[in-house]
């Protein structure tokens, strides 16, 4: 965290981040890769017992999707950083 993400979320809002924008709407848009990324395993696996390879309703969800909540949750972990360092920069902390 300390020599990679925060860096990185500092770079960010310093060099592409438009001042004009609050805080809290970064940490939204954040949010709602997770609410995709929720939103995806629900529909392929909804009660998360569909999953189980010794059920008799067996079926598998696409590898893809693993990849997308792992990077949905750096997205979303950066942009929350981002969030705090936005608010520093705008002197209005959330």
């Amino acid at each position: 965290y300390k020599h990679i993400l925060s860096p990185l979320a500092g770079f960010l809002v310093e060099n592409c981040t438009p001042m004009s924008i609050a805080p809290n709407a970064i940490t939204l848009f954040g949010l709602s890769f997770m609410v995709a990324a929720y939103t995806l395993t629900w529909y392929h696996c909804p009660t998360l017992d569909e999953c189980r390879p010794n059920n008799e309703n067996f079926s598998e969800i696409p590898n893809w999707i693993f990849a997308f909540n792992g990077v949905s949750m750096l997205i979303y972990q950066t942009l929350d950083n981002m969030d705090g360092k936005q608010g520093i920069s705008l002197d209005s902390f959330s």
